[in-house]
């Protein structure tokens, strides 16, 4: 693995970290929310995907920019001695890396479906 591939691998990580944090920090403040729904009898499931459109919609976009500017800046790709070997660099989107930011985005999905899941159990029930 190359450089530019460890350092790819740690943002990959360091991004979900940070995603997971700001959807922990958000269904916190979703508890008032989330006792309400409980009273007017919404499921776990419903409560899931009340909680988790809203902050999908946001990745699924980030990852259409992604793609999008990682097309756009494809020319200047080639780094280091390989520039020079490089004919013609025109714009391409290689599917490797595609592959990848594809899956950065499922696990991205993935992290906000389980904390919601987690968020929707711990639904605070009055004492009746």
């Amino acid at each position: 693995m190359t450089a530019l591939g460890v350092l790819a691998a740690a943002v990959g990580a360091v991004t979900l970290m940070v995603l997971a944090l700001a959807v922990a920090r958000e269904l916190r403040h979703t508890d008032a929310d989330r006792a309400t729904w409980w009273r007017l009898g919404l499921s776990r499931r419903d409560h899931v995907v009340a909680l988790g459109v809203p902050m999908l919609v946001p990745i699924a976009a980030g990852l259409v920019a992604a793609v999008g500017a990682a097309w756009w800046l494809s020319p200047i790709a080639p780094v280091g001695s390989v520039r020079s070997v490089e004919p013609s660099p025109g714009r391409e989107l290689s599917p490797f890396v595609a592959a990848v930011g594809a899956g950065v985005a499922v696990l991205a999905a993935a992290v906000v479906v389980v904390l919601c899941s987690r968020a929707a159990r711990r639904v605070a029930r009055p004492l009746v």
